[in-house]
């Protein structure tokens, strides 16, 4: 049920039994417990048991937005993925989501993907909810970041307009200090893809690298491991001169897990560090640690 339904329910109870609906919801907690901007609660806390964040020095304001870029972002992978979004929130929050892009393009010249959608959608969809149970919003650096960020912060309390015009509600100036923070550490698909740190297995044998890389990516719905068989008829120099040409064609580069089985293939990671300006971290012993 979508928090919509549920306070619409609480108005006809309410009215059934002369009290108000905030009245009603404070009784039941419904406005801490799940309907909740998650910040003053969660001081010297985490949100929602994640680990704080580093985008925006420390604090549970950091720890709400990294929230928001890795709460279901793995179901977000392309733009026909946008039903997923429609998903979590509700058609008017869509649409002042919509608008709030397209608006802050423009103002910010810079483009925002799939994944800043999703966060901003829920970002919104907490906030609203918040604010129909009469929940403070705060955000303890507002002056800092109105004067660090001014450019965003003026895109910021424009949105406020766009948001306070359709859903027909007052904003609390607060608010645009949330909005800033997403619009200045949004970092797009490359930059997240660049973080990801890729895997490649390499084995002795015919299929065995490949075998268990495949069955890995199928598994997990992922393309991050790659496989190479070195057969014992080939000297490892040559499958170590095919990783380099593979690792050359990254449009993104990335850090590197290696894990081989046994031999010189433990040194390969000193030699891609060399060539191509690829961290590595090598894991040996492979096939006896998975047994």
């Amino acid at each position: 049920m979508r928090i919509d339904d549920i306070y619409a329910k609480l108005k006809e109870l309410a009215g059934e039994n002369g009290v108000s609906a905030k009245e009603i919801a404070e009784a039941l907690n419904i406005g801490r417990s799940n309907v909740s901007h998650e910040l003053e609660e969660q001081k010297g806390t985490t949100l929602q048991k994640m680990e704080l964040s580093t985008l925006f020095g420390a604090g549970p304001e950091s720890s709400y937005l990294q929230s928001l870029y890795t709460t279901k972002l793995s179901l977000i992978k392309s733009k026909d993925d946008i039903k997923t979004i429609q998903d979590y929130v509700t058609g008017t929050i869509s649409e002042l989501t919509d608008e709030i892009i397209q608006l802050s393009q423009k103002r910010l010249e810079k483009t925002f993907d799939i994944n800043f959608q999703y966060a901003l959608s829920i970002h919104l969809e907490k906030t609203l909810n918040r604010l129909k149970f009469d929940q403070l919003i705060t955000h303890p650096r507002l002056n800092d970041i109105r004067i660090k960020h001014n450019r965003e912060f003026n895109v910021a309390l424009d949105c406020l307009r766009i948001i306070e015009k359709k859903v027909d509600i007052s904003m609390p100036i607060d608010e645009a200090a949330f909005l800033t923070m997403l619009f200045i550490h949004y970092e797009d698909s490359e930059v997240l893809r660049a973080k990801q740190v890729r895997v490649m297995l390499i084995m002795h044998g015919e299929s065995a690298a490949t075998s268990m890389a495949d069955t890995v990516n199928e598994l997990l719905d992922v393309e991050y491991v790659k496989g190479f068989n070195l057969s014992l008829k080939v000297q490892p120099q040559i499958i170590l001169e095919q990783i380099i040409a593979y690792i050359k064609t990254w449009e993104v580069k990335s850090d590197l897990f290696l894990l081989v089985d046994m031999g010189s293939l433990s040194n390969f990671g000193a030699v891609i560090l060399r060539e191509c300006g690829v961290r590595t971290k090598t894991m040996q012993l492979v096939p006896d640690r998975v047994q």
